[in-house]
């Protein structure tokens, strides 16, 4: 998602290993874009990068009806854990 932002270009990748980021620009805004990457490991590093973000994108793949389950599940968690930080 990050080439397709940056470049215009889709590109297929391997899954994210690491935190990514880019620095990017739509117009006149610049910002910095994270990829975290989405598997169960990854999320240990969510909690070092939410507390500094003002925009979150979490994409979907509704092709496979399986997985777009299991993302709904970690999306929901993932928003619950944003609100309570939030909020505290």
């Amino acid at each position: 998602m990050l080439h397709m932002l940056k470049d215009e270009r889709l590109v297929q990748h391997q899954p994210t290993q690491y935190p990514t980021s880019e620095e990017l620009s739509i117009g006149k805004i610049k910002f910095k874009a994270f990829d975290l990457g989405g598997h169960q490991i990854a999320h240990r590093v969510w909690k070092d990068y939410y507390a500094k973000v003002d925009v979150m994108v979490y994409p979907v793949d509704a092709y496979d009806g399986f997985k777009w389950l299991s993302q709904y599940i970690t999306a929901n968690w993932l928003f619950k854990v944003l609100s309570s930080a939030l909020c505290s």
